[in-house]
């Protein structure tokens, strides 16, 4: 199975424990494919700094560990997907692009998707459910 995070999934799952923490490690543990882009990397850099007050150096550290255990797709610039806030197309672009089973996300301008072009927008939650790592 091949799987993108969405940056707010990534970011909870770096900072604190609990279900985003536990989908990380899941890809760490080889039980999906992990499916990011430089665009959602640079996202996660930007939003750690202004957001969460890491360093410069601590926020490219956190994304090359990302970038260390994903397949980085290159994106076409598609749009159209997620009109209520096209910042999103990002997260459909790679999963296109990377042959994504699921986009893992809380955001219900995505969850409104619920399944496009045969990839379904799971919550964390149930993403687990779905690896069957959930307690």
């Amino acid at each position: 199975m091949r799987a993108v995070l969405d940056t707010n999934v990534l970011i909870s799952g770096l900072l604190w424990r609990g279900i985003p923490h536990r989908c990380i490690q899941a890809a760490e543990a080889g039980l999906y494919q992990l499916v990011s882009a430089d665009e959602i990397l640079d996202e996660l850099r930007e939003k750690l700094v202004e957001k969460f007050g890491n360093t410069p150096p601590e926020a490219d550290q956190s994304a090359l560990g990302f970038a260390r255990i994903a397949t980085v797709v290159a994106l076409t610039g598609q749009s159209g997907w997620v009109p209520a806030d096209p910042d999103d197309d990002k997260f459909v672009d790679a999963a296109v692009v990377g042959s994504a089973d699921v986009i893992v996300s809380g955001d219900h301008h995505l969850q409104q998707l619920g399944n496009l072009q045969g990839i379904r927008v799971l919550s964390p939650r149930q993403f687990l459910e779905l690896l069957a790592v959930v307690e």
